[in-house]
């Protein structure tokens, strides 16, 4: 049901190979994506994506839902996933990088 109600990063297609949705590449190796050690994963947003309310989407909605689900005083089924997040960063608008505490 959430599929139908919510856009994700990325989704999964029939084959179970990932599809950017709100991405605007799915972050790999090849394409530097993904840093050769697999410590730093990099997120490159689309752009033009509004929300309901006609706010734009941007990496800070994105680095605020990552905080809100690995604060411990929140409430939530699980962090399993999010637990190798050591940092965020936002360069700009439409870019998020995840600093991992072990390899991807």
């Amino acid at each position: 049901m959430s599929s139908l109600t919510m856009a994700w990063l990325t989704k999964w297609n029939a084959q179970n190979k990932p599809i950017p949705e709100l991405l605007t590449v799915e972050p790999t190796k090849a394409n530097g994506g993904i840093s050769p050690d697999g410590k730093t994963i990099t997120w490159h947003l689309r752009h033009g994506v509004r929300w309901s309310d006609g706010a734009p989407f941007t990496a800070a909605d994105v680095v605020w839902s990552i905080h809100a689900i690995t604060k411990p005083a929140n409430d939530i089924v699980s962090r399993i996933g999010w637990n190798p997040i050591d940092k965020i960063q936002e360069p700009n608008k439409y870019t998020v990088i995840l600093h991992l505490k072990h390899p991807y």
